[in-house]
């Protein structure tokens, strides 16, 4: 009996990777434009020999508009959940059936193999790839990230995925970004959050050393970089300098990046970023408040302000954090082109994709897996600006932001002025900025630009004098709001 099952596993494993293959093909056919959608459904059928109810999950094969991610809505999110339970019942019988054999048989080789040199591992691997695999395979023809959860699915159930039990182990992080949703916020939690992001005497404390010309390689570049270190630090979070060497139209650079974590530990992040270096301007002294001084401080601001409730969050060992990234280079030295500019953010992006989490895994997954969603903050301190949806996956995430600037409003908690969020999606602006080298490796982007730049981008005339203070307030709160309610914080 026990050679059977080994040879029942083994064979799931092949139509494991299989699955994987044709996952990725049926992808690429079905959710990127292809017409031939009844060749991407074929491929699913003789994977299973055709054994798929898909009446279980709705009307599923009949997907019109499969590829438009808008359509995907809290229903299908509730509808997969209940699929998934109904699996883990599943696997439960089958771990019956199996007790029962054993009774039956007296198998003590079974049970030992089981409890001492597998710890189990066979019992989830049987039923949970049959059940995981076939649910998500269903699902499948719905909606694009299910390619990401069918494919952990057979990896957890089929291959190495031992530790089920372990909070941070695979079949969470690298779903979870998903499936995540936000805590949602009291109105008496928006309250204590907007009075904790009010304080404009330690933002201003924290922007003035901002307000200098940082163009890279100056001494102004080297003492802003290391206000933003010593603040993190200060603030017990762990703070990484990676430095390298590029070369640019102005001779070979070095370049440092300032990535500062909450909990190294933790398996996922909620990224928020910016960059620190300011542009050569040959007319004068170029400060970039709103490009991007005023990002870095709000950064540093959200930090300090909410440093108790961080702290306890930290010691709770939560699988998901929160990472700062200050990047270097996002400014052009001469004129900007694929190779000058964005040196800080194309030379992060590379190095996190080619190192792999956990190390030495068999599932291809690395650095930027581990990636939620990645805020990115630029050109913002000014009175003119108006922020739009930029990207379809990211959609939830910006109408939480203009939910949160609406409620804060009817609050009263805001300072008069017409709102700043725009309830429109503007999917094809062209923006080139430090998100491109994440967006092109399919990192999750919601980025906060205004549309137009403000009046002042690229001028002398960013300065302080630019700067309105009563908007920069009303974004720390909303940006406080956010970040307590996707990682579940309450003040």
């Amino acid at each position: 009996m026990m050679e059977e099952i080994r040879v029942k596993i083994e064979t799931l494993q092949d139509e494991e990777r299989e699955l994987i293959s044709r996952g990725k093909k049926i992808k690429r056919e079905v959710f990127e434009g292809s017409d031939d959608k009844d060749e991407g459904l074929e491929a699913v059928r003789n994977i299973f020999g055709g054994d798929i109810d898909y009446g279980e999950f709705g009307h599923y094969e009949n997907c019109e508009g499969c590829a438009d991610e808008e359509n995907i809505d809290d229903s299908e999110n509730e509808q997969f959940s209940k699929s998934f339970m109904e699996n883990r019942k599943y696997l439960s019988k089958e771990n019956d059936k199996r007790e029962e054999l054993e009774v039956e048989e007296g198998n003590d080789e079974v049970e030992e193999a089981s409890d001492e040199d597998e710890n189990g591992w066979w019992k989830e691997n049987i039923s949970g790839c049959l059940g995981g695999v076939r649910t998500c395979a269903a699902m499948l023809l719905k909606t694009n990230a299910c390619v990401a959860l069918l494919y952990t699915f057979a990896a957890l159930h089929c291959t190495n995925g031992h530790d089920n039990n372990n909070k941070r182990s695979r079949i969470l992080w690298y779903n979870a970004k998903n499936t995540h949703t936000g805590l949602g916020l009291s109105n008496g939690t928006l309250q204590e959050l907007s009075r904790l992001a009010s304080d404009l005497t330690q933002f201003q404390a924290l922007l003035a050393p901002l307000m200098v010309t940082r163009v890279v390689g100056t001494q102004g570049h080297s003492n802003v970089r290391k206000h933003l270190v010593d603040t993190m630090e200060g603030l017990n979070w762990d703070v990484e300098q990676l430095s390298f060497d590029a070369r640019t139209p102005v001779g070979h650079k070095t370049f440092t990046n300032v990535v500062a974590t909450l909990d190294p530990s933790a398996t996922r992040r909620l990224v928020i970023a910016c960059h620190y270096d300011s542009k050569i301007d040959t007319r004068g002294d170029f400060i970039g408040a709103t490009d991007s001084a005023v990002p870095c401080a709000m950064m540093l601001h959200l930090a300090a302000a909410l440093h108790s409730q961080l702290s306890t969050h930290s010691l709770k060992q939560s699988d998901l954090t929160l990472q700062f990234i200050f990047f270097d280079g996002e400014e052009a030295f001469h004129r900007w082109s694929n190779t000058d500019s964005l040196y800080g953010s194309r030379n992060l992006a590379a190095r996190l994709h080619n190192q792999p989490y956990p190390p030495n895994n068999q599932d291809n997954t690395h650095e930027l897996h581990r990636m939620d969603l990645f805020v990115l903050l630029d050109l913002l301190g000014t009175r003119d600006v108006s922020f739009y949806s930029f990207f379809p996956n990211t959609q939830q995430w910006y109408a939480r932001m203009l939910s949160f600037e609406r409620r804060l409003g009817e609050l009263q908690l805001l300072n008069s002025r017409p709102n700043m969020f725009i309830d429109k999606a503007l999917h094809k602006t062209g923006i080139q900025d430090d998100h491109i080298p994440f967006l092109k490796r399919d990192v999750p982007i919601l980025h906060l630009i205004p549309v137009p730049f403000p009046s002042v981008w690229h001028e002398l005339t960013d300065n302080e004098q630019a700067l309105h203070y009563p908007t920069i307030d009303n974004l720390n709160r909303i940006l406080f709001a956010f970040t307590a309610d996707y990682l579940n914080i309450v003040p």
